[in-house]
């Protein structure tokens, strides 16, 4: 069983980079350009983490992971972004709209340790957002 994540980006060589550093990993990853589809595949699939930009052509990243916060509570929220200053920063986490913050520009290989080490501390296969193994 895998866990499923979600990456939210309107940027195609972001996500191709994505698609590049979790082609070995233990997780199925979605990627979608849209958060309004991010929305609907939400709504479609339990997910065990959705990691969202904030900028995105239809609308906010926030707007996505707040979505999450109120209609998918179980899934972990991560917001990407080189564009949040500290004060919005603490806003947002008071509010628990996303729980880790992973700044831009990424160095890889950090961001594949994050991501590996949400999966592993916060994540089993009794817990919704887990796909079966041979389905990638």
């Amino acid at each position: 069983m895998k866990p499923v994540v979600l990456f939210v980006e309107d940027e195609p060589e972001i996500l191709g980079i994505v698609g590049d550093i979790f082609r070995s990993s233990r997780m199925k990853v979605i990627c979608t350009q849209s958060g309004k589809q991010a929305l609907q595949l939400a709504d479609q699939q339990d997910l065990a983490v959705v990691v969202c930009d904030l900028i995105l052509k239809d609308i906010s990243g926030l707007e996505v992971l707040s979505h999450f916060k109120k209609n998918h509570p179980q899934t972990y929220r991560i917001l990407t972004t080189g564009f949040l200053d500290a004060k919005q920063e603490k806003k947002c986490m008071e509010l628990g709209i996303f729980q880790t913050l992973i700044p831009k520009p990424w160095d890889i290989f950090k961001f594949r340790e994050k991501m590996d080490a949400v999966i592993e501390n916060s994540f089993d296969n009794a817990k919704p957002g887990i796909a079966e193994s041979g389905s990638n």
